[in-house]
């Protein structure tokens, strides 16, 4: 076996990132395969020193400050990054241009980048989706650039269950889900925590078979109120769909963040989540994850929800 590849990951502490360490230090070929280098703004944070503690090396590196993250990125053979919704007054694309830059300027050989569709392309500008877009632009700048690259596009966190999207109790002992969109409006689910690295694992164990390739992350397509079903029969609760007035829906979130998740859902209902390329991106789905990618009842099985 030859020498030991740098995997880099910049959000090592958050979902995608996690996931991605946590697969390739148990998966039994890529642990041999690669040494692994988690990017952190915060070396000594709690989340950050545990994973020191299971060996892997962690540095210092803020994707708002270039210089000291092409540092960070020295010696790195391979790199996943992901940018976040929102990051001071800079767009993800900023962010992502940066990152993308100093990973060019590192000598880094092979860049693994967390996309999404471009929505307002697709709708033929209907929509604009910042977190979606912004991604999306990146990735359309990565793929200009003289790096080896390829793509990871996960579809909607079933973790937003447990959070955003929760469901709400009624006066009558019921539950009730809610989004803006139409109760038939299929969407693709991932568990991010855990196939987030079962996705990207499949790339870093052919890395030349993906170059220039999306690999899309879901385990089904599901609509708002099989959805619901689901969860009733896990948690034995009566939970229904009910769609929401955009008005007063979501309006605790700061206001960008709030109107980018609703031009989201408005998005999926006219479009879907990959426009005429849907249905060919959920197929090609079952022939990228190293593993088995966990269904959404296997999440509720795992993960209750907090009713």
């Amino acid at each position: 076996m030859g020498e030991q590849q740098l995997l880099g990951v910049i959000g090592a502490t958050g979902k995608q990132g996690g996931s991605v360490i946590n697969f390739v230090l148990n998966d039994s070929e890529l642990s041999k395969k690669f040494k692994v280098r988690a990017i952190t703004r915060d070396p000594k944070a709690p989340a950050a020193r545990s994973l020191a503690d299971r060996g892997v090396e962690v540095v210092k590196g803020d994707v708002e400050e270039p210089d000291i993250l092409q540092k960070a990125l020295e010696g790195v053979d391979v790199l996943f990054a992901m940018t976040t919704m929102a990051i001071a007054a800079r767009t993800e694309f900023d962010v992502g241009k940066d990152v993308a830059d100093a990973a060019v300027e590192a000598g880094v050989k092979y860049l693994i980048f967390s996309t999404l569709p471009n929505a307002h392309k697709i709708s033929s500008g209907k929509y604009s989706v910042p977190h979606f877009d912004n991604k999306a632009k990146t990735e359309g700048y990565i793929r200009s650039l003289p790096i080896k690259s390829s793509f990871f596009c996960p579809g909607l966190f079933m973790q937003n269950f447990l959070t955003l999207l929760t469901p709400q109790p009624q006066n009558d002992g019921t539950y009730v889900l809610e989004t803006t969109m139409q109760q038939d409006t299929k969407i693709p689910l991932i568990d991010v925590v855990k196939d987030a690295g079962n996705y990207v694992a499949a790339i870093l164990a052919n890395p030349d078979q993906y170059v220039g390739e999306v690999v899309f992350g879901a385990s089904e397509y599901l609509n708002m109120e099989e959805i619901a079903q689901q969860m009733s029969q896990v948690t034995g609760k009566t939970i229904k769909y009910r769609k929401a007035d955009p008005l007063g829906f979501l309006n605790f979130l700061p206001d960008d963040t709030r109107n980018d998740l609703l031009a989201m859902f408005a998005y999926y209902d006219d479009f879907g989540f990959y426009g005429d390329l849907t249905q060919q991106a959920f197929t090609e789905t079952t022939k990228s994850p190293r593993n088995h990618v966990a269904s959404l009842k296997e999440f509720l099985n795992s993960n209750l929800l907090p009713l």
